[in-house]
């Protein structure tokens, strides 16, 4: 598949708005795994919701055998593969997910409350502080 990571990201939300679901979840399993943590940045900061925090996330994907913490510290935003660096803060949760319901998260085609419900991931820890973790990004 030709095309950038953040290109073929526009199209499957294209597919989604236009209706065509199967379209949208195939661009999606094209996404190239080994750039995950790349993708769980793609998102930009909104600096002035993430100003003050401090606070980490761990997300583990079983299906590709990977996990990467996610720290937030005033306004600047560190993804490390494994261990997180040293002095972040433990994370707030842990989100569970196959990668591809992870992308789909990612790029708003799916919410988290309603992939929770779904059982499509697992979250161990607060769920109100990750929604609330997630919303200092913007795909």
């Amino acid at each position: 598949m030709m095309g950038g990571a953040d290109t073929v990201a526009g199209e499957a939300r294209k597919a989604l708005k236009e209706g065509d679901a199967r379209w949208a979840v195939h661009l999606l399993s094209k996404l190239n795994d080994s750039g995950l943590a790349a993708g769980l940045l793609s998102a930009q900061l909104k600096e002035m919701l993430a100003a003050g925090v401090h606070e980490s996330v761990l997300y583990v994907f079983p299906d590709i055998g990977r996990q990467f913490t996610v720290t937030v510290r005033n306004s600047v935003a560190e993804v490390t593969e494994g261990q997180p660096l040293t002095g972040a803060p433990a994370p707030l949760a842990t989100l569970t997910a196959d990668s591809l319901i992870y992308k789909q998260i990612a790029l708003k085609m799916l919410d988290i409350p309603a992939a929770f419900m779904q059982g499509k991931i697992r979250v161990d820890g607060n769920l109100p502080a990750l929604i609330v973790f997630m919303g200092c990004f913007q795909t």
